[in-house]
């Protein structure tokens, strides 16, 4: 006879059976040294410790942690922001044009976020479209707040994707 119960104990066990990381990282082990070449494995180690460390953190550490996304792309945006206004007081005043930045900002911030949280095989990092922002910012706009977007850009996406070093292993 089929019993649910059973086989639901059973499915819930074999779960936790499996290992959440794929290499095991012992206390006090060298990952990696300084000026050696990251590879596959020692990317896999590095996304083991990772993993050990986010479980570590409660509450508290993951709430530091946001705050101090939320502050880096604060002060960052906040400089672009005083560039626009002591320099380019034509955009700062439209409306229109400050809405079209920040929608630009937001979605290559979104796609940052999209690509950091899927888990898939294919190499999803290289949908963030940090040229696409300068090639907009350059067309609608003018060169230097071209150069100026792409470098806040550059710098919230960095900021967004931590330390990854998931384009160095490709």
């Amino acid at each position: 006879l089929y019993d649910y119960k059973l086989t639901d104990t059973s499915i819930k066990n074999a779960k936790e059976k499996i290992p959440r990381n794929i290499v095991i990282v012992n206390e006090n082990e060298r990952i990696v040294a300084k000026h050696d070449r990251i590879t596959a494995e020692i990317k896999l180690k590095i996304d083991s410790y990772k993993k050990a460390k986010d479980e570590d953190k409660g509450f508290w550490g993951r709430f530091w942690q946001n705050l101090g996304k939320f502050l880096h792309v604060f002060i960052i945006m906040s400089l672009f922001m005083i560039h626009i206004f002591l320099f380019r007081k034509k955009i700062y005043n439209d409306n229109l044009k400050l809405v079209l930045i920040f929608l630009i900002i937001l979605f290559i911030s979104l796609l940052t976020f999209l690509t950091y949280k899927l888990d898939v095989s294919t190499p999803i990092e290289f949908l963030v479209l940090v040229p696409v922002a300068s090639m907009l910012f350059t067309i609608i706009f003018d060169s230097r707040v071209g150069f100026y977007g792409t470098v806040v850009v550059s710098l919230i996406v960095g900021g967004l994707r931590g330390n990854d070093y998931a384009f160095a292993v490709m």
